[in-house]
């Protein structure tokens, strides 16, 4: 009886299997992980994406001049998504204490980041980012055009990541806060400058339009929203009255197996949008 037990242990081990480590795992030195075929194993289906407008990481309650990186990065690590897009982000600005807060950001979450200027702006640079736990390749911006007079300079920001074995484009824009006409003007560029991408999209932003406008009728023509109906006020962070954060995809027959707004109030004026897409 000793000796069967001990051949029955022998063979369970040798049909064990190493399985990878999820990205929000810390590997123990020298431990390795296994498990037996009556085990499921770790399966890449699911992909979770943020996007947030920070509002240069300065809390609404605060004056202009105090910043809380800190308090914007445990908005995003309660969420742990594995995307994430930023607007309204400094690069060495003085009203953020010269901070390079893309960098700041996706250091604490141990992410991969890359910030798009939009403009420059008091020395420094301002615009959107996108953090992701997968590598980013392929790093593109287009500059959108605008009414002179009308509007200021924004820009459309996307790269390429590959997940569960899938090429996925991700892109972030923020669009103009003063002028529909300029806004209509931005999304069809946006639209035209992705049409070529065959791959699964998805488009992130604040586009400073509510369902209804001009520019978002046209923006769902071509993309497909993760929400279309009581889908959550974005915008003011307290007491929020309207929704002008939007998640979309194009090129994917992706399920939206969730999608909410976080109630938070103190990090931004913006709340984030968190969409977790199952994948096909």
């Amino acid at each position: 009886m000793f000796f069967l037990t001990v051949a029955i242990l022998f063979l369970s081990s040798s049909c064990a299997r190493k399985i990878p480590l999820s990205n929000t795992t810390k590997p123990v030195a020298n431990t390795v992980i296994i498990v037996t075929d009556t085990v499921p194993t770790y399966n890449q289906q699911e992909l979770k994406v943020m996007s947030y407008n920070i509002h240069h990481a300065n809390p609404p309650s605060k004056a202009v001049g105090i910043t809380d990186i800190d308090a914007v990065v445990s908005v995003i690590k309660k969420e742990n998504p594995d995307i994430v897009t930023l607007q309204e982000v400094d690069m060495l600005v003085p009203r953020s204490n010269k901070q390079d807060q893309t960098q700041l950001i996706a250091n604490q979450l141990n992410m991969e980041y890359h910030f798009y200027k939009t403009i420059n702006l008091g020395g420094g640079e301002y615009g959107v980012a996108i953090l992701s736990k997968y590598k980013l390749s392929n790093i593109r911006q287009l500059t959108l055009p605008k009414i002179e007079g009308k509007a200021e300079t924004r820009t459309l920001g996307y790269a390429d990541i590959n997940f569960s074995g899938q090429k996925i484009t991700v892109a972030c824009t923020h669009l103009d806060a003063r002028d529909e006409p300029t806004r209509v003007l931005q999304t069809e560029a946006i639209v035209k400058e992705l049409q070529s991408v065959v791959n699964p999209i998805i488009l992130c932003g604040d586009w400073n339009s509510s369902v209804g406008s001009k520019s978002i009728k046209f923006l769902q023509q071509y993309f497909e929203n993760s929400c279309t109906d009581h889908c959550g006020l974005t915008v003011p962070a307290v007491n929020p009255k309207n929704t002008i954060d939007y998640v979309l995809t194009r090129n994917s027959n992706w399920l939206v197996k969730r999608h909410s707004v976080t109630a938070e109030t103190y990090a931004s004026d913006h709340r984030p949008v968190v969409v977790t897409f199952k994948l096909d």
